[in-house]
């Protein structure tokens, strides 16, 4: 099957699942956060180690259903593999910049947007 297609239709379903599970656990928005961001970590990680990073089941589950359920997994993933295979020094510098980086980001587009509807 085409890798497009399955990272695709994995995407779907992530994104469906996310939505649903946003819309009917009733629960704070930190804890669906947090309970959505483990468990995606959790079942990415494994199935990664399990059935290797080049199968046809990582690309439909980690690469497109996990990758939209949760969107936090592949920076925390990156920041393993450069705490694992160069530094914690180089891991810790990545984790720095980019929540540094995205919390600036996400500043300058709420800024941005508020100026817009002045």
């Amino acid at each position: 099957m085409n890798s497009f297609l399955l990272v695709g239709v994995g995407g779907l379903f992530g994104a469906l699942t996310r939505y649903t599970f946003w819309e009917y656990v009733p629960m704070n928005i930190l804890a669906k956060v947090l309970v959505i961001n483990m468990v995606g970590c959790m079942l990415t990680s494994f199935m990664f180690a399990f059935y290797g990073h080049d199968n046809p089941v990582t690309l439909f589950a980690c690469v497109g259903f996990f990758a939209s359920f949760t969107v936090i997994w592949r920076f925390i993933h990156e920041v393993v593999e450069l705490w694992v295979y160069q530094s914690a020094a180089a891991a810790l510098l990545y984790m720095v910049l980019m929540n540094l980086g995205c919390m600036l980001a996400v500043m300058l587009g709420r800024a941005l947007a508020v100026r817009a509807m002045l």
